[in-house]
């Protein structure tokens, strides 16, 4: 089907949550590998919304939550 355009699974992933997150679906995690804990964009998001998060990165990796900022 042409009318389906090409996305990363990082990119449905994050769609996913998106989706569940403005359609009020009660969830209590997110957990994802390195390939998808490397968007420190989506930590960050994440971090936002208020939704748990357990995600691998790799060794090195930088994370700052903002937690560790306040």
């Amino acid at each position: 089907d042409d009318s389906v355009a090409f996305a990363t699974k990082v990119a449905m992933a994050k769609e996913m949550i998106r989706q569940a997150i403005r359609d009020k679906i009660p969830f209590g995690w997110v957990t994802a590998d390195a390939a998808y804990g490397f968007s420190k964009g989506w930590r960050s998001e994440l971090e936002q919304a208020d939704v748990f998060h357990v995600m691998a990165t790799t060794r090195h990796d930088t994370v700052v939550t903002r937690w560790a900022i306040d």
